[in-house]
């Protein structure tokens, strides 16, 4: 897919950046199942949720037992899986890539839970 329309380009986007919310609502109305923005930079794209599937190849790169986590290919699966739409060079800009990983990998949400054990 495409990136959406009437993307400008700008130095760097801040968090606050009205247009992103501009952007992301024009991404939203082409494409629903989008519920997530991730912003690198100047370029932007768009992911839709994390499913169960997904979930857990990532989590098994993040959370490894006998070797050390591997936040970037966690990312890499979530990104690969979920994009929707955005600016093809996040995927092949290997600068752009990275940090779009490492924040893809912050993507997995967690409930709060706890078990209880009864006597």
């Amino acid at each position: 897919m495409t990136k959406p329309q009437d993307v400008t380009q700008v130095e760097d986007y801040k968090e606050d950046d009205p247009i992103l919310k501009t952007l992301y609502d024009k991404a939203v109305e082409e494409y629903p199942e989008i519920t997530q923005q991730l912003v690198v930079g100047n370029k932007v794209c768009y992911l839709k949720k994390v499913n169960r599937g997904t979930l857990e190849i990532a989590l098994g790169f993040l959370m490894k037992i006998n070797s050390n986590p591997e936040p970037i290919k966690a990312g890499e699966i979530i990104i690969n899986t979920c994009w929707v739409c955005g600016d093809e060079e996040i995927r092949s800009n290997d600068d752009y890539f990275m940090g779009a990983c490492l924040q893809a990998s912050g993507l997995i949400e967690q409930k709060s839970s706890f078990l209880k054990k009864r006597n």
